[in-house]
């Protein structure tokens, strides 16, 4: 157990102290912070915009003035004469203008101008403006009482309901789920790979200098193995509960309310269901990828060809993550679907399709316990060929693998 225990706290302690594990943590420490501070952040790169009106009509001025908020946001909105919005734009007191006028039909025309690029937003809250005073102009000139209005503007009602075991969320919580999962599978993609390329150069470097066989005469084999796994899923661990407590931190601290609030955010029941699991499929992750990455790295006898044995691992983690990028509009797609219970691919895409609510419980079970069977099954086959692939020196990695199958078939 002594044994054990050194190279344990030689793997563990190393890579905390490592400028990658440092600057990776401090990177999703401060990713946690500005999500969190994200509304006073928006608030400050805003600009404080103002848009001139030019009309000849008091009414229509009024009316833009009173629901400027519902299409403009906090926006300034003051009326000028033609020649004075021209010199305010010029001088960069406002940012736009429109010049309103009404036809002898009773049309409405506008010219918007600025100064550079219109903003869609700008662009689309005018011509929605325009268009209600429009309708309204037409009301008035139709002679409509308020029961021919209501019936008029009376709107079609549309209800989702998500008919499974998972039951129904609101918009504001899908968004929520989204949101979170997105940034726990770009955090996932990265850490992976970190510790994957970390993992195997490592166990590379051990075998190339031959320090591995000093190593071995004081530790078996495949407790040194073991005791590099667990060191690398107790710094993940460690990464883990540092960006719970961050994230613990600044609900104390910040409003988060105000901040789900202005993004149209929830957190429910179905959402910590998802924050759990995603803490789990973290973890099933990286053990997963680490196990490989250490067979892998010990496949190679030059630290050159390192990148060469890793690569198809490599491979099958851009394959995952692309998966799930290209497959945000079709949910329920074949290879989602499929790709959710093969391992190293799950972690992706079965954390997406619970983060869309298209999943059971039992699918989610039945992932996790296929996971772990074949961490089981590929501890176990990395642990017996580990010693003979670890002391090969053979430059053909494919030739290094194919004697372990051979010699165990023997």
């Amino acid at each position: 157990m002594s044994k054990f225990m050194t190279s344990f706290k030689f793997t563990y302690l190393g890579k905390v102290k490592s400028k990658s594990f440092i600057i990776i943590t401090l990177l999703l420490v401060l990713l946690v912070i500005l999500a969190f501070n994200s509304k006073n952040i928006l608030n400050l790169l805003d600009d404080d915009k103002n848009i001139g009106i030019v009309t000849e009509n008091e009414n229509i001025y009024k009316a833009i003035s009173s629901n400027k908020n519902a299409y403009y946001g906090n926006i300034g909105v003051e009326k000028y004469s033609k020649e004075e919005a021209e010199q305010h734009l010029e001088s960069g007191e406002i940012d736009y203008f429109i010049e309103i006028n009404i036809s002898e039909n009773d049309e409405i025309n506008a010219e918007l101008f600025s100064k550079s690029e219109i903003p869609t937003q700008i662009r689309s809250g005018t011509k929605n403006l325009l268009d209600n005073l429009q309708s309204q102009i037409s009301i008035q000139k139709l002679g409509l009482n308020n029961t021919e209005i209501k019936e008029l503007n009376k709107q079609s009602t549309l209800k989702e309901k998500i008919l499974n075991n998972s039951g129904e969320i609101s918009d504001k919580e899908k968004n929520f789920q989204l949101l979170f999962f997105t940034f726990i599978i770009v955090a996932i993609f990265f850490i992976v790979m970190t510790y994957t390329n970390q993992i195997a150069m490592e166990v590379a470097v051990e075998k190339t200098s031959r320090v591995i066989e000093m190593i071995l005469t004081s530790i078996k084999p495949s407790l040194h193995i073991l005791a590099k796994i667990v060191g690398v899923f107790m710094v993940a661990l460690t990464q883990v509960i540092i960006v719970i407590l961050t994230v613990c931190f600044c609900l104390l601290i910040f409003d988060a309310g105000a901040i789900f609030e202005k993004f149209d955010l929830e957190v429910t029941s179905h959402s910590t269901f998802l924050i759990i699991l995603s803490i789990v499929f973290w973890l099933i992750g990286i053990i997963s990828y680490t196990i490989v990455a250490a067979v892998l790295g010990s496949l190679t006898s030059r630290i050159e060809d390192i990148g060469q044995s890793v690569m198809p691992l490599i491979l099958i983690l851009l394959a995952s993550f692309y998966i799930v990028i290209f497959s945000y509009d079709n949910t329920e797609n074949y290879f989602v679907k499929v790709s959710s219970y093969i391992p190293l691919f799950s972690p992706f895409t079965m954390l997406f399709r619970i983060a869309n609510n298209e999943v059971d419980i039992l699918s989610v079970i039945s992932s996790v316990v296929i996971s772990i069977i074949f961490i089981v099954t590929l501890f176990i086959i990395a642990s017996k060929s580990y010693k003979s692939l670890i002391l090969k020196y053979e430059k053909n990695i494919l030739y290094n693998l194919k004697g372990v199958f051979l010699r165990k078939n023997a």
